[in-house]
């Protein structure tokens, strides 16, 4: 999701509060604009908040119905919302996505990039395919709306990316491995990126704790045949 604070205008506080399951970030703003890949979970549930406090949100996901049907929701609610189908692991998707967003506000401020899949299962499954779908869409998807933004923050002298990693970038379970290695990246690039940047361009990261959602359905775990 995308969003526009560059220099802080008065009236705008940013809070966080970490509690035992996670972490959870609140915004308050005047007339933002925020740019945000998500039409269920917590892409969602943000998408909405920030609407109802005033951001102007353009929303990103794969299921165009579901995105449809979440900016509408959000209008009949009296917020500003507009969306453009997106896949993250698509480089040309993504930039095409942060382009319309400029051309439908004029401008962003700020962009989620929440975006997520997990498949839970023992490196000996050896499930390669979803290993690649994890690292394509839970980095390298953060890659590109990293790569496809920063000009423009850069341009514009001020901007914020808020990255969604996991509580599992902090500690790793049995069975969580690759999915762990993933948050451990985003935080690693994070941080890079908060060092890089230039002044004016803020980088926060989220680390949720257990958040009920579709996140764990994005494998099965293979199961023997019964005998």
């Amino acid at each position: 999701m995308c969003q526009t604070p560059l220099k802080r205008p008065s009236g705008w506080s940013s809070e966080r509060s970490t509690t035992g399951q996670g972490e959870k970030h609140v915004e308050h703003r005047r007339k933002g604009r925020r740019h945000h890949r998500g039409s269920s979970g917590l892409g969602e549930a943000t998408a909405r908040l920030l609407a109802s406090s005033g951001a102007k949100v353009f929303l990103g996901a794969r299921r165009t119905e579901r995105l449809n049907a979440v900016v509408t929701d959000i209008r009949r609610a009296g917020g500003q919302a507009a969306s453009r189908t997106v896949d993250v692991t698509k480089r040309a998707e993504v930039e095409a996505f942060i382009r319309t967003a400029v051309e439908q506000f004029g401008r962003i401020d700020v962009v989620v990039n929440n975006a997520g899949v997990m498949a839970s299962a023992p490196l000996a499954k050896a499930l390669i395919d979803e290993w690649d779908r994890m690292i394509d869409i839970n980095l390298k998807g953060v890659l590109y709306g990293i790569a496809a933004a920063l000009p423009i923050f850069e341009r514009q002298h001020g901007g914020q990316f808020i990255n969604i990693a996991s509580v599992a970038g902090l500690k790793v379970r049995a069975g969580n491995a690759v999915y762990a290695a993933t948050k451990h990246a985003v935080r690693a690039l994070s941080e890079g990126l908060r060092l890089e940047a230039g002044e004016g361009i803020r980088t926060t990261i989220i680390s949720p704790g257990v958040v009920q959602s579709e996140l764990p359905l994005g494998a099965p775990i293979p199961r023997a045949p019964r005998k």
